[in-house]
This record gives structure tokens, C-alpha cells and sequence, in this order.
């Protein structure tokens, strides 16, 4: 490892808190420069980890946040596409992309492919994921929401089913642990 990609990679970790930390404060302009800056410097430094497509996924997550749902898709697509790249169609974490996709796609009035997006995000809700439950579950409750408010409630109950067993795996998960 090159002093360089130490370097980028630092720049990178101090771009995101900063970026975390305006998104907390409800600063959603300067977590998306600081969110884009990040971006800048995975292109620049030419990174070959999961650093690259988490960065666009997090630049995707404050676009869909800032309601350009078209382009928060395209790059969540990237992210995701550059993800599969790394590790394989099987990575755990696509789960996450998926569902944000179905999120964009929603509101954009793209139900079908939303739907479709959908299914392929159930396959991997039961496999050992490394994001964390309450992540998943939160987007798993904006997307029955809006699929609530697009008159589809049979799609938004088999969301709240799926929430209820991903609650029920962790908790399962947790009991085998202690």
C-alpha cells in the first residue's frame, strides 16, 4: 500500500463524517458537496475496495433524500453494478443497493420495475447480511409507505411480512449468540 492510497483514503473517511455529520444537522447541501467530494477523490485515488460504490451509495441515499429520485436510481445502479464487480453477484450488502433502487423507482411511478427490484431484494433478506437490521428495516418502512400511497397495499403488507421476519431472524440470530 502506497502513501498515496493511505492519504486518499483518509481524505475519503474525513469527507464522509463530515458529510455524516451535516446530514445529521439537516444540512443537505453540504452533505452532498462533502458526500461528492468523497466520490472525487475514489476517482482520483483509483481505488480497488468497497470504498468507491459505498461512496456513490451514499451520494445516491442524499440525492433520493433531496427528492432527484431519476438520479439518485442511476447511481445507486453504479453503485451497485461496481459492487458485484468486487465480490460477486452474491454480496450480502446488494441488498441495501436493491432497496434503494425500489425506493427511487417508486416515486418516479416505475412500480413494475420497482416490483420486480423488489422480489430479487427478498432472496437476499435471508441470507447473513452485514447491514445492520434497523437499516434494512427502516428502508423496508419508507417503501411500504410509498407503496401505500400508490394504492398497491397488498405489496406494502408482504414489506411489513418481511420486516417482521428479518426482525425475528436478528432476534433469533441474537438469542443463539448469548
Amino acid at each position: 500500500m502506497t502513501q498515496n492510497s493511505v492519504d486518499a483514503r483518509t481524505v475519503v473517511q474525513t469527507y464522509l463524517e463530515v458529510g455524516n455529520s451535516a446530514q445529521a444537522a439537516g444540512k443537505f447541501e453540504i452533505a452532498e458537496r462533502m458526500y461528492r467530494a468523497a466520490l472525487l477523490e475514489t476517482q482520483r485515488s483509483e481505488q480497488k475496495d468497497s470504498t468507491p460504490p459505498l461512496v456513490l451509495y451514499q451520494v445516491a441515499s442524499m440525492l433520493a433524500k433531496r427528492g432527484r429520485v431519476a438520479r439518485a436510481e442511476r447511481l445507486f445502479k453504479r453503485a451497485m453494478t461496481q459492487m458485484d464487480a468486487l465480490y460477486g453477484t452474491d454480496n450480502p450488502l446488494k441488498v441495501l443497493f436493491l432497496l434503494r433502487i425500489v425506493e427511487s423507482f417508486i416515486p418516479q411511478g416505475k412500480l413494475r420495475a420497482a416490483a420486480n427490484t423488489y422480489k430479487r431484494a427478498r432472496l437476499l433478506l435471508n441470507v447473513d447480511c452485514e447491514v445492520p437490521v434497523y437499516e434494512l428495516e427502516s428502508v423496508l418502512l419508507r417503501i411500504a409507505k410509498q407503496w401505500h400511497l400508490h394504492e398497491k397495499t397488498h405489496i406494502a403488507m408482504d414489506v411489513y411480512k418481511d420486516i417482521i421476519a428479518l426482525r425475528q431472524m436478528h432476534v433469533a440470530r441474537n438469542e443463539n449468540q448469548l
